[in-house]
């Protein structure tokens, strides 16, 4: 996308960003691939221990193109994280 086409998206400045460390589920539906990341919420018990409860944080809906357009993107990012990075001295 050209800084032109990302000038013409817009941005109500109202939608939340997501942070998920787990996937919940997912599937396909009518054409439609869907699935549910959640979130781990640390939660202190009466004991003094923490409870790794997850809760749903994001139900996805994605058309085919977008899925092949995310995948793309998130194998590219992944690769980047598997790179080693050079060391400062």
């Amino acid at each position: 996308m050209s800084v032109e086409e990302a000038d013409l998206i817009s941005d109500p400045h109202t939608v939340p960003v997501t942070f998920s460390n787990i996937m919940l589920g997912g599937g396909l539906v009518n054409g439609v691939i869907n699935f549910t990341l959640g979130v781990f919420r640390f939660t202190p018990t009466t004991d003094g221990k923490i409870h790794n409860d997850p809760i749903i944080c994001s139900r996805i809906r994605l058309d085919r193109d977008t899925a092949i357009t995310l995948r793309d993107f998130l194998n590219h990012q992944i690769a980047l994280l598997d790179t080693p990075q050079d060391k400062a001295n």
